[in-house]
């Protein structure tokens, strides 16, 4: 099935001119209960604060809530030049069970070592009727800031999902009654959104479409 998603995008849309400043103090994480040892990362930056909440059109709220971090890596030690590399905090149950890095300045994303394959914001989606599949970080923290908190992200595009066996995602959404599938509108995108419909039927899967530009 098919669902035309203006409402949101104009939510996400209508964030765009938001500004905001300022973050959390951060920490130095232990080893969780499953053995996973998060790296340490620092407070928001003025500068990527701004890049998320005017660039991205992400509300500050919703960057504290999903602890939102930062490092700096180095991008050519000859010119001592770095750049911010954001840090997402995949939660499940109170315990961070994967961490996934993007540069600011270009498209460029890796894991710590270590982490689990899983479904960013899958306690979102714990007990909801409704689902919402996203393919990116940025995308769940956007359908948030928009005020719709039941959205998840697949890690890692849309190539795998090895996260559908991490401990008991499929039987949450096995419990859904409606699962909208909200990945990029690409060929992998498509593809993902045909295999999810196969998997949990084409009675309960909405593929979203995009808004031409807002994908």
């Amino acid at each position: 099935m098919h669902l035309s998603w203006l409402n949101v995008a104009r939510k996400v849309e209508a964030m765009a001119n938001a500004v905001a400043f300022g973050a959390t103090c951060r920490r130095e994480m232990p080893a969780n209960d499953y053995g996973f040892q998060p790296q340490r990362s620092l407070a928001l930056s003025d500068a990527v604060t701004l890049y998320l909440t005017q660039d991205r059109g992400l509300s500050l709220a919703v960057l504290e809530r999903n602890d939102i971090s930062m490092q700096r890596t180095v991008v050519d030690s000859s010119k001592r030049t770095g750049d911010s590399v954001i840090v997402f905090s995949y939660m499940v149950a109170g315990n961070v069970r994967e961490q996934k890095m993007r540069r600011v300045s270009v498209k460029k994303f890796w894991q710590t070592p270590g982490s689990a394959r899983c479904l960013y914001g899958l306690d979102n989606i714990v007990g909801q009727r409704e689902v919402i599949l996203l393919e990116g970080e940025i995308d769940m923290l956007s359908c948030e800031t928009a005020g719709l908190t039941n959205a998840a992200s697949v890690p890692g595009g849309c190539g795998s999902f090895t996260w559908l066996d991490f401990e008991n995602t499929r039987e949450i959404l096995d419990r859904s009654d409606k699962i909208y599938i909200a990945t990029d509108c690409d060929e992998g995108g498509a593809s993902a959104a045909a295999h999810l419909t196969e998997v949990f039927g084409a009675h309960k899967c909405f593929r979203v479409q995009w808004r031409c530009g807002c994908k």
